[in-house]
Order: structure tokens, then C-alpha cells, then sequence
């Protein structure tokens, strides 16, 4: 894909494909260097905060990408090519420490990222969100000649076209006559005395002359709940002051604190009407490095903020550097979990389970063309940016994943359902199509037919990467049923037999072939794209649609099928309309889930279903 503006490049990096920077120009919004600041010398932090700073200051925000070469064209910088640096050479947690101790105040939401482009190399990007007005200019430490920060004088850096320049003393000096003169302050003679003092004097030289923040003050109605969560917090852990007031972030808000002690800092947040929660600085960051992927950037506004039951006394409402598994709320995807990996530094996020009946987008694709089945029993998987940015299929995994076929689980779902009937109809032989099969796409079917080549029944499987048109792999599994006289044939019935034969699927035929597709769709379609499905970033929730639908050729005459002459829903009670065409179900949920667990919520899903579409007396122990 090709970017042109600062959200379209931070979703294209987000879904791993630097490529899309190659041909822009250096802006305003965008720093492109090719080498890693220097954090082992004292010009290397100072250059990058001094560029994190400016970029704050700046009305649009702004992103530095470290890792891409230039070249200058008509003399301005233009992104030549990709140039991954290597992964040894940075410290995220460093460059972040250093934003948020010498960026005053520290930029509200930035990120430092690492877009991974193999072989232990990649791209670093460091994304500075818009800030609000009322938190500018923002400040760093003057130039010091050395490797700590001046505690002398600060500066202003701001961005201006392609560059990053300080803002002059003189700017500065009309800026406080401004502001002062607003507020009553000083007159100017006092200003121009004090000028030099503001400029260079003493920032940091003692606690006193950092800027006051108060905990809980900033938003109003919070004064009361930060204060009592703070004094609670503090009787656990080192909790020192407040470096910011009380902002709007995410669907709540936050405080952020000094750590008190040698550690990271601290941040409370809140939900609203929700009693505050304290966590760990580290834990934070992780909360918005897994949310990378989102394609607005605002990642707690999709994600949501920590909660902890109103009535939980564990831990003290504290959220520590040790958590493994954070509960999220409030967020646009829903509730979810932040969850660490393998006792490792990589979290993720992971949606809880949960049904809807919203029709997903693609919850048409591989219907057209061919003649319809008489019944199509599909689990079609959304899966944004699970692909990691693949653009194509390997040759070699597509070859690997039609061997495993005929052994695979789905294929073991359709045979059993000719072996339930008397018949052993092996799902054995399996072949590319009937849908499209490309570079990026992938189809393969097994079809069960009569002597004289009359289809009864199929299983299929297909996946597609994401194109111009969806931002998403897709992938679906489904049986379909074409002919109930030609299945009768392939069964062994005829005659009287055939014609009285109820052949009809069972609510537990299809809750157990419908947990297999689920599987298939979610877990082994993905692996043909990336061997390792989990290392993408979500920039949406992944959902799987359970569906099943009566078809037939609009042309053919007389009344449609209905899924009650395909599907036996005795077990579910009666329903007053009869004519029921089709049903679904969307569930969100990790793609990876324990067998057990997938089968318990298949069930759930089918009630929730069936009950929604007028089987109102359906219940989980009828499956």
C-alpha cells in the first residue's frame, strides 16, 4: 500500500509494511533518519529530545523512523529506500525513560516501537500524538556538554517544514510578555530582566522549581477518588508525586507519578464511574505497544483502560511490573485482556468472548458463482492484520497445507456425517478451487458425488491476504449440501428407503462441525500465511460468523428452501414463523482457544442464535 498522510503511515507501519514510507518526503509530521540516536553519548539524548519535543510542539504531531535511507530530490529529503538497523543497537525502555524525564511536560500517549523486518533488524518508530494546546511549548534541557541533563536552562524545539530549530530567545520573550500580561503578571522592562532567567536559569536545579501538580486536580469530580486510590497505592508501593494533572485519555482518564524510589513510574487512571486503579508505568507502555496496530492511533480508545471489580481488595487496586494478565474496559473493540506472553517482556491483546448478531463484512465473500447448495454451513473468520503484512501465500506452506487435507479435522467432520447415516464417505480427496487461488488467495474443496457425477455434499476451505479493498485476512471453512436425493444415492438408499430417510443435520451435527470450522478458519488457515499467526497486531478485534443459510438459483421456480427442511430443530423447541432462510452469529474471541473451551462457546453461540431467530425455549443442555 502507499501512504500520504501521517495516520495512513502509522497504519501501514502498524500492519509491518515500511515499504509504504519509500517516496515521501521529510515534513512537517515526518523524520526519517538511518542511523539509532546515540543514547551512550551525551548529543545522542540530547538530539532525541529534541526532536520528540519539537514534534510535541507541534500542532499535527509527528513521527521519527529511524531504520530508512534518503536521498534529496529537488533539495528536499525524500525516503529512498528501506534500511532496517539492528535490534541489539536499541533500547526501547531507554529511549522511553528519557522522553518522559527530560520532555517537560512528558508528551501524553507517545510510543517507541519496533517493526520487526527479520534477520534480528528493523525499523524504529517513535509516534508523538497531537497535544493539547494548553500543554504547550514543551521544554527539554539545554545543551549540557555532557551526559546529564543540564539542571541550567531549558530550550523550546519546534518543527518548522522538514527541520527541527530552537525557538529564539526573542520568541520566547514575546511568548511570557504575552501570557504575563494576560495573567497581570510583570510588566515587560521586568520581563527582559527575567528573560535570561527564564532561558537558562535553574529548571530542575531542586524540586521546588518543577511545575506543581496536585494528585487528582486537572479533570473535575476526581480530586477525592485519586487521592484515596494514591494513599492506598502508597502503603504498597513507592509512589512518589504527580508529573502531570489529571488528563482525558482513552475512555476515562489518568495521572501520571514519579516512581519514588529507582523504579519506573507510576500512572492512576479510571473508568468513568469506576473507582480508580494504580499501574505500573512499564505495563502501561505495554498496554499501548500491543495496541499499536489500531489504525486511528488512539489506543486506548479502542482498547479501554485497566479494571479491577469495584469490591477487589487484591493487591490494593495496584497493577504492578509482575502483572501477567490485565483486565481492559471502556474501549470501542470491547472488553479484553492485556495478557503477557510466556512470562515474558511481549504482551498482547486478547478480546473476551462475546456474541453479537452484527453481520460481519465479509460475511458474503465465496458465495457467488456455481450453483448454490440447498444448505451452507460456513464459519468465516475476520482476522485484521493477523498476517503480519504478508503480501503473499508461500508456495511452499500452500503444498504443506493441502497434504494435511485429507487428514485434517474438518475432513473428519465430513466424513462423520455419512458414517452417522450407515455410509463411510471419506473426505479424502481434496483439490484447489472452486474459489479463486492466487498469490494472495487460497481455495480447496472435497467433493462427495453419485456414479453419474451428481455433487451431494462438499467441505471447503479459503483465505485471502489483505488488498486494496480489506485491510484483513479472511478466511472461511464451510460444508455445503447440494442434493438430498443425489446424498440419499451416495448413502445407499433408494426407493421407499430414500424417500422416507431423514437426512436432515442434527443441532449437534452442526454445533460439532461448526466448532471444527471455527478451529479451521481461526487457527490452521492463518498458519499456510505466517507460521506464527500470534505475532501480528491487531488493528481490529478478530471475529469468527457462524452462519447457515437455505439457498437456491434465483431463477429456479417454486417456493425457496427452508433451513427447518434441512435442519432439525426439534431440540430447540417450536417457532412461529416457519420461514426461516438463514441464521448467524458473531462471535469475538482469540483465534487461538483451548479445544474444550472453542466447543463450550460454539454451544453458547448456537443458543444465542437460536434464541435470537425465535427459538425462544433454546438452552445449551438441548445441544
Amino acid at each position: 500500500m502507499s501512504a500520504t498522510s501521517l495516520d495512513d503511515v502509522r497504519h501501514a507501519l502498524r500492519i509491518n509494511d515500511p515499504a509504504a514510507v519509500i517516496g515521501l518526503r521529510e515534513c512537517a509530521w515526518l523524520d526519517v533518519k538511518s542511523g539509532p540516536y546515540r543514547l551512550d553519548s551525551a548529543t545522542g539524548k540530547e538530539e532525541l529530545v529534541k526532536d520528540v519535543a519539537a514534534f510535541a510542539n507541534a500542532a499535527t504531531g509527528g513521527l521519527l523512523l529511524i531504520g530508512f535511507k534518503t536521498q534529496v530530490e529537488d533539495g528536499e529529503e525524500v525516503v529512498s529506500e528501506l534500511g532496517p538497523i539492528p535490534r541489539d543497537k536499541v533500547d526501547l525502555d531507554q529511549h522511553r525513560k528519557l522522553i518522559r524525564t527530560r520532555v517537560m511536560p512528558p508528551p501524553r500517549g507517545f510510543t517507541v516501537e519496533w517493526i520487526d523486518c527479520g534477520d534480528a533488524r528493523g525499523v524504529l518508530m517513535i509516534d508523538i500524538p497531537a497535544q493539547s494546546q494548553t500543554q504547550r511549548p514543551f521544554v527539554v534541557p539545554g545543551p549540557s556538554g555532557n551526559d546529564k541533563a543540564s539542571e541550567r536552562s531549558v530550550a523550546v524545539p519546534v518543527r518548522e517544514a522538514d527541520g527541527t530549530h530552537w525557538l529564539p530567545q526573542s520568541e520566547i520573550r514575546r511568548l511570557l510578555a504575552l501570557g504575563w500580561a494576560e495573567a497581570g503578571g510583570p510588566s515587560e522592562e521586568v520581563l527582559s530582566a527575567l528573560v535570561t532567567e527564564a532561558v537558562s536559569a535553574a529548571s530542575r536545579a531542586a524540586d521546588a522549581a518543577r511545575p506543581a501538580h496536585e494528585v487528582g486536580v486537572g479533570e473535575p469530580g476526581w480530586r477525592r477518588p485519586f487521592r484515596e486510590a494514591y494513599e492506598r497505592a502508597r502503603q504498597l508501593i513507592q509512589l512518589g508525586r504527580p508529573t502531570t494533572e489529571v488528563y482525558r485519555i482513552g475512555p476515562g482518564v489518568a495521572q501520571e507519578f514519579e516512581s519514588g524510589g529507582p523504579a519506573d513510574g507510576w500512572i492512576i487512571c479510571a473508568l468513568p464511574d469506576q473507582l480508580p486503579v494504580t499501574i505500573a508505568e512499564s505495563v502501561w507502555d505495554a498496554l499501548h505497544a500491543a495496541g499499536s496496530g489500531v489504525p486511528d492511533g488512539d489506543v486506548l480508545g479502542a482498547l479501554g483502560l485497566p479494571f479491577i471489580e469495584q469490591d477487589s481488595t487484591r493487591s490494593g487496586r495496584v497493577v504492578n511490573e509482575l502483572a501477567t494478565v490485565v483486565e481492559l474496559r471502556g474501549g470501542r473493540w470491547g472488553t479484553g485482556l492485556l495478557v503477557r506472553a510466556d512470562s515474558g517482556r511481549t504482551w498482547t491483546w486478547e478480546p473476551s468472548p462475546g456474541f453479537s448478531l452484527t453481520t460481519t463484512r465479509y460475511a458474503g465473500n465465496w458465495t457467488g458463482g456455481g450453483a448454490p447448495p440447498l444448505l451452507r454451513v460456513r464459519a468465516i473468520a475476520t482476522l485484521p492484520s493477523v498476517g503480519n503484512g504478508e503480501r503473499e501465500i508461500p508456495t511452499a506452506r500452500r503444498r504443506e497445507f493441502a497434504m494435511t487435507l485429507p487428514i485434517s479435522e474438518l475432513a473428519g467432520a465430513v466424513t462423520i456425517l455419512s458414517q452417522r447415516r450407515g455410509a463411510d464417505l471419506r473426505a479424502a480427496q481434496w483439490k484447489p478451487g472452486p474459489n479463486r487461488n492466487a498469490r494472495d488467495a487460497a481455495s480447496f474443496s472435497t467433493t462427495i458425488e453419485t456414479s453419474d457425477h451428481r455433487s451431494a455434499l462438499s467441505g471447503e476451505v479459503m483465505a485471502a491476504l489483505p488488498n486494496a479493498t480489506s485491510s484483513a485476512v479472511v478466511t472461511c471453512a464451510e460444508l455445503r449440501i447440494y442434493d438430498l436425493a443425489a446424498w440419499a444415492d451416495v448413502l445407499g438408499l433408494s426407493g421407499e428407503v430414500a424417500a422416507s430417510a431423514d437426512l436432515r443435520l442434527s443441532l449437534e451435527e452442526l454445533t460439532e462441525f461448526l466448532s471444527v470450522a471455527w478451529q479451521t478458519a481461526t487457527e490452521v488457515l492463518p498458519a499456510i500465511i505466517t507460521p506464527d499467526p500470534r505475532g501480528g497486531r491487531w488493528a481490529g478485534p478478530p471475529t469468527v460468523e457462524l452462519r447457515l443459510s437455505a439457498e437456491q438459483k434465483h431463477d429456479v421456480p417454486g417456493p425457496p428452501p427452508l433451513l427447518t427442511d434441512l435442519v432439525d430443530f426439534a431440540a430447540f423447541g417450536e417457532r412461529v414463523d416457519a420461514q426461516l432462510t438463514s441464521m448467524a452469529v458473531t462471535i469475538t474471541a482469540p483465534p487461538q482457544l483451548p479445544r474444550e473451551l472453542r466447543r463450550t462457546l460454539t454451544r453458547q453461540a448456537f443458543v444465542y442464535m437460536g434464541q435470537a431467530f425465535g427459538f425462544t425455549d433454546a438452552s445449551e443442555d438441548q445441544l
